[in-house]
């Protein structure tokens, strides 16, 4: 069965129209005592490593579920980018810059001078800067993914071995005058082998169908809506190094 026919128009529970006394601000605030979200909630997925096929995403019971791809409507983008100027070791250490734009580096408190500024001049953000030939200075996308079965997106971290095809993606939408919160898309991961022979996975983006006039009024004003939200996780990824 085609995914035409299975992610069929009106089957997405944030686009569809409100029904009843509540609507998505009003459970909001019951269940989280009128705080609002902290966007450093939101559900984050990430291309598994090793190259691995199945996309691990956050259950309601608080367990994770395997999927071979992601199916929903891109509400937000955000490019972000991260340098440490020693090998990074994982965990919450801050990176020495980062960029919540991917335009303008903010160096951290405590890092020496000279970091910082316009991303495009810094010679860290070259390639060959880095090991491999690549970026010492990594560069990245965030997508707000919103599934068909859930009132809030997950964020979907997209590593530099993915960003040119999903660019390329984006500018097939624009070619077509499809904004990309107008489109329900499918993320699949493909395995690729690098120059060193390390097997990693690549996102995979295709597109699946045009919203109805309903659906995409609503998600466009939850894209407006999102913005500042994304603007936050953003903030919070790039400088704490959280993927």
């Amino acid at each position: 069965m085609a995914k035409s026919e299975i992610v069929k128009a009106g089957s997405f529970a944030a686009l569809a129209p409100i029904e009843g006394d509540l609507g998505l601000q009003d459970i909001v605030n019951i269940n989280m005592g009128g705080s609002g979200v902290d966007p450093s909630m939101l559900d984050r997925v990430k291309v598994p490593s090793g190259g691995g096929l199945a996309w691990e995403v956050p259950t309601l019971e608080g367990e994770t579920e395997p999927k071979k791809e992601l199916v929903g409507v891109i509400v937000g983008i955000q490019n972000i980018r991260s340098y440490y100027a020693r090998e990074y070791t994982g965990g919450n250490e801050p990176p020495d810059c980062s960029s919540r734009d991917g335009i303008f580096g903010e160096p951290a408190s405590d890092s020496a001078e000279g970091y910082g500024g316009r991303c495009s001049a810094c010679p860290m953000s070259a390639w060959k800067s880095g090991k491999n030939g690549g970026q010492a200075c990594s560069q990245r996308k965030l997508l707000l993914l919103l599934q068909e079965d859930s009132m809030l997106p997950i964020v979907v971290n997209v590593p530099p071995t993915s960003l040119r095809e999903l660019d390329q993606f984006l500018l097939r939408l624009t070619a077509k005058k499809l904004p990309f919160f107008k489109a329900v898309v499918a993320l699949k991961l493909v395995k690729e082998k690098s120059s060193g022979g390390i097997d990693y996975a690549r996102i995979a983006p295709s597109f699946v169908r045009v919203l109805d006039e309903g659906e995409a009024k609503s998600a466009q004003a939850l894209y407006a809506g999102l913005r500042s939200v994304f603007g936050h996780v953003a903030q919070e990824t790039a400088s704490q190094g959280t993927f």
